[in-house]
């Protein structure tokens, strides 16, 4: 944006759906993006920009194959290394397990997905992630995908009629989205 549009800047923070929402609502942002993970609220539009499926990594020495190895166990003692309860990752995914009647809580919750990869790649057990395109991992670790879990989705929040300049944004995020996938 900065190279077609001179003098432009923004500012970065860090909110859930729900927080983004009455940003945009009180007028204090122009646009928000966010994970999709509620219906969005009256008078905010949203376009989806990007899906990403869940995964789970594991040792490749651990001899697992399928996810679904884990979750038939009736108890899963393998430790899960994920992100913080409260993160949106880890509520769909518990979410998920409700509905399938598994108990599998996080051994080990660390602050980011990178975090999640190098405590996998060190065999403390697997981690939940996210399939991400341009994430190449470390060679001693597998991705095992969890096909009938829902992708976790991603967009952009806004109120009203976008003006010019966030309309050319929004455009920018949609092919750089476009570009990941």
């Amino acid at each position: 944006m900065r190279r077609k549009v001179k003098g432009f800047h923004f500012t970065l923070t860090h909110g859930r759906q729900h927080e983004i929402e009455a940003l945009l609502a009180a007028q204090e942002i122009d646009i928000g993006l966010s994970t999709l993970m509620d219906k969005t609220s009256a008078n905010i539009e949203s376009v989806e920009l990007l899906r990403l499926e869940m995964v789970l990594l594991v040792p490749k020495t651990s001899g697992i194959t399928k996810a679904e190895q884990i979750f038939e166990q009736d108890r899963i003692d393998l430790p899960l290394v994920a992100l913080e309860a409260k993160d949106v990752l880890s509520r769909a995914f518990q979410a998920e397990l409700r509905q399938r009647g598994v108990d599998w809580i996080p051994t080990l919750e660390v602050g980011s997905l990178d975090l999640v990869l190098c405590y996998v790649a060190e065999g403390f057990g697997a981690g939940l992630a996210l399939r991400h395109p341009r994430v190449e991992l470390p060679a001693s670790v597998k991705a095992l995908a969890l096909n009938d879990f829902q992708p976790l989705r991603f967009g952009a929040l806004w109120t009203g009629c976008l003006s010019p300049l966030g309309e050319a944004f929004l455009a920018e995020a949609t092919a750089l989205s476009g570009e990941l996938v």
